[in-house]
């Protein structure tokens, strides 16, 4: 699961824990799955790391919901220039742009 909400994760990682109030009777019968969180709202921008798609990918979506989005597209256009095969770069631009 990935989380790039305005605000932090707050539902419960266990599907058992999604259904309250839990029967007795049934607790045996409700899956105890948990699920992997990677919570990008919750991480400042320096600790988005990684190869730049992937700095790219996260923090396009981590700051889909900026006041400053001017300058959030050109710290974006400065990752999109490190690419260096030019038609993938013109592709992410392009992904980037429709996003």
């Amino acid at each position: 699961m990935l989380c790039h909400g305005q605000r932090s994760w707050r539902a419960p990682r266990r599907f058992h824990d999604l259904v309250e109030p839990l029967p007795r009777a049934l607790a045996a019968f409700v899956p105890q799955l948990t699920y992997a969180l990677h919570d990008i709202s919750a991480r400042t921008d320096a600790e988005i790391k990684g190869e730049v798609l992937t700095r790219l990918v996260l923090l396009a979506m981590r700051w889909i919901f900026s006041d400053e989005p001017v300058e959030r597209l050109r710290d974006l256009l400065g990752l999109i220039g490190q690419v260096q095969d030019r038609e993938t770069a013109l592709v992410i631009l392009e992904s980037l742009l429709r996003y």
